[in-house]
């Protein structure tokens, strides 16, 4: 068996795996949550407008403002949004698998022993004290 077919391999577990399962719903949730997705599209509008006023002259920075606030008041709405925050949830989770996963991959393809690479650690955003996921 070559390392594509165990690829696939894999593949197929993770959509099988809890938290990819969990993530696959959450995501359903969330595009199927029609007052969240017309937020989200009122955010959208909001900021085109708040970039096309920015660039305008002489600017009106009284829109700017009103504009600016609009676009905060949606973001707050949509980041609140119980399916924005259980997707969120979720795919961090899944995230941090794969990140697992790629750490045990990048180690092995440097020699290391797959099952001695530690996948306990968590990442603190901060890439130069870090070997794990070759960010």
């Amino acid at each position: 068996m070559d390392i594509i077919t165990k690829a696939r391999e894999l593949g197929k577990e993770l959509q099988k795996d809890e938290a990819v399962v969990r993530m696959i719903l959450a995501q359903s949730v969330y595009e199927n949550d029609i007052d969240l997705q017309i937020t989200i599209d009122k955010f959208n509008t909001t900021r085109d407008l708040l970039n096309q006023e920015m660039y305008k002259s002489p600017r009106d920075d009284e829109k700017i403002q009103s504009l600016n606030e609009e676009m905060r008041g949606y973001y707050q709405t949509v980041m609140e949004s119980e399916s924005m925050i259980n997707y969120t949830n979720s795919k961090r989770e899944v995230d941090d698998l794969i990140q697992k996963i790629s750490k045990i991959l990048s180690a092995s393809v440097e020699g290391v022993d797959p099952y001695s690479v530690d996948v306990t650690e968590s990442c603190t955003g901060s890439c130069s004290s870090c070997s794990g996921c070759g960010g």
